[in-house]
């Protein structure tokens, strides 16, 4: 199948860029690529040496620091209502994107074409938020970019094949029906991306990743009369498919969200004024992200422009609240 066809035929909405023809064809054909996979050349196809000259350009105008960050994501989304597909749709988005730090001051440029004349200009823009001919700092090389496998998984979503989405769609769909004769209506989407990062910078530091997502939800309507409520869960995360075996099968999560929605008929209205509520993890955090995370982010910190600035080590909330910030959740 040739990239433009594939373009057509998948409804791509987002930019579909250049990529490896090798493995651009196993995953039209939904294939796992193997594990171990060497990201940097397969996907990006730049070698150690182009990204040294790159960092070197970025840096030539008297910029401080400078990285690199390339990124191929494959998306995959499925939606599920009156017992049919209402749309399907993938699509794949690349591109590199190059900084320059000079201070406080950041240029920023990107580039979709991951030619190097291209990616050559992205670094000369970026570069130019620097403005000093004697440049003193120059790029460490970039020495053995490894591979990391924080998310290990069995089968991976996106490249699954299609009837097997559609068969934890249906089983989740017959299960919420069933619950309730209620229940009058069933949404489900399947949701899923795979993203293959590579990352380098003028200190030396370098590393490749790969980052697997997918998002199942089912979110029902009940009638009762003239009133209707809508209950809502979903499953997933950094995981495969064997999250339906190991975790949570797609009935479960049906079930809960035909439960909910039964549920809120008889929910009665909560009495307005300040009430002590008990917030647990995952949505929670959201609450949490709001009140205080903007405070936390480093931008800010470094301008000492946030309540928590210079307060590292400080006690600075009770004892009842306990946040736990790890990137790979």
């Amino acid at each position: 199948m040739k990239r433009r066809e594939f373009l057509l035929k998948g409804s791509i909405a987002a930019a579909a860029v250049a990529t490896s023809d090798l493995w651009l064809n196993k995953i039209i054909a939904g294939e796992n690529p193997p594990k171990n996979l060497p990201i940097l050349d397969t996907y990006f196809q730049v070698s150690k040496a182009e990204m040294d000259k790159l960092l070197a350009v970025c840096l030539s105008k008297g910029a401080d620091f400078a990285d690199l960050f390339f990124e191929h994501t494959v998306t995959s989304i499925l939606s599920f209502e009156e017992d049919m597909v209402k749309s399907a749709r993938r699509g794949i988005v690349q591109g590199v994107g190059i900084r320059a730090i000079k201070g406080d001051q950041v240029g920023f440029a990107f580039s979709e074409d991951l030619t190097m004349e291209n990616m050559m200009q992205a670094a000369h823009a970026a570069a130019a938020i620097a403005n000093d001919k004697n440049a003193r700092v120059k790029a460490k090389a970039i020495g053995e970019i490894r591979p990391k496998n924080l998310y290990p998984i069995g089968e991976l979503a996106t490249t699954s094949d299609l009837s097997k989405k559609l068969s934890f769609i249906q089983e989740a769909n017959s299960a919420a029906k069933a619950y309730s004769p209620k229940i009058i209506r069933v949404s489900l989407g399947f949701n899923d991306e795979v993203k293959y990062l590579a990352y380098a910078n003028s200190d030396g530091v370098s590393w490749q990743d790969m980052q697997p997502l997918f998002l199942f939800n089912t979110t029902c309507i009940a009638e009762d009369g003239t009133q209707r409520q809508t209950g809502y869960d979903a499953g997933g995360g950094r995981i495969g498919l064997e999250y339906f075996s190991k975790k949570r099968n797609a009935a479960m999560i049906a079930k809960e969200a035909a439960r909910l929605a039964v549920l809120n008929l008889s929910a009665q209205d909560v009495e307005a004024g300040p009430q002590t509520v008990v917030l647990g993890n995952a949505d929670s955090g959201i609450l949490l992200h709001e009140a205080v995370g903007h405070g936390l982010e480093a931008d800010f910190n470094y301008k000492k422009l946030a309540n928590y600035s210079g307060r590292v080590g400080q006690k600075v909330a009770s004892e009842l609240c306990t946040i736990v910030d790890e990137g790979t959740f």
